[in-house]
C-alpha cells in the first residue's frame, strides 16, 4: 500500500471516530455544555489528523499547518474542560435546544460528506482540502452557538475559534495560491 493510501485509512478511521463520538454524546439543558462535548471530539480529531499527516508530509509550510493546528486544538481542548462543569448551570429553553442542535447536526453531517469527497493524488493538498472543511464547519458551530444564551466563560472561546480558525483559513489558501 502507498503512503497516500495510509494516510487516507487512517484519516478515514479518525474522522468516523470523531463522527460517532459527536453524534453520540450525552446532551443536556445547556447549550453551553452540548456544544463543548460535541466539539471536544472535533478537537481531538483535528490533532490526530494533523499527526497523521506529519507521518508522510515534507512540505515545511503544510508542516507548518499542522504543527499550528496540534497546538491550537490542544489549547482549546484545555480551555473546554476549564469551563465544561460549569457549563451545565446555564439551561436554555427547549426550543433553543432542538433549534441549536439540529443546526449543530447538520453542519456535522455536512462537513462530514465533505471530508470524505475529497479526491487529491497529493497528500499535502489533500490535507489542506480537508483542513478548509474541517476549519469551516469550526466557525459554522461556533457562530450558530454564538447566537444562543451561553455561559460567559464560553464567549471568548467561541469568538477565539472563529477568529483562530479563519486565520488558518487564510493561511492555508496562502499556501495554495502559492503552490
Amino acid at each position: 500500500m502507498n503512503c497516500i493510501n495510509h494516510y487516507l485509512n487512517e484519516y478515514q478511521n479518525i474522522i468516523n471516530k470523531m463522527y460517532c463520538k459527536m453524534m453520540s454524546v450525552c446532551l443536556s439543558d445547556s447549550i453551553s455544555y452540548n456544544f463543548i462535548v460535541q466539539f471536544l471530539p472535533y478537537r481531538y480529531a483535528g490533532i490526530k489528523i494533523s499527526a497523521n499527516l506529519l507521518n508522510y508530509s515534507l512540505n515545511e509550510d503544510v508542516q507548518d499547518i499542522a504543527f499550528s493546528i496540534i497546538k491550537e486544538q490542544t489549547s482549546g481542548i484545555n480551555n473546554m474542560l476549564e469551563v465544561k462543569d460549569q457549563a451545565k448551570d446555564l439551561k436554555n429553553t427547549y426550543q433553543d435546544l432542538q433549534k441549536h442542535q439540529e443546526k449543530m447536526n447538520q453542519i456535522i453531517e455536512a462537513m462530514l460528506e465533505k471530508m470524505t469527497m475529497i479526491c487529491k493524488d497529493n497528500i499535502n493538498q489533500l490535507y489542506l482540502e480537508q483542513m478548509l472543511i474541517y476549519y469551516q464547519a469550526g466557525i459554522d458551530m461556533a457562530k450558530e452557538t454564538i447566537q444562543y444564551h451561553v455561559i460567559e466563560a464560553l464567549q471568548p472561546i467561541l469568538e477565539g475559534i472563529i477568529y483562530h480558525q479563519q486565520q488558518t483559513i487564510d493561511q492555508i489558501n496562502k499556501i495554495k495560491e502559492n503552490s
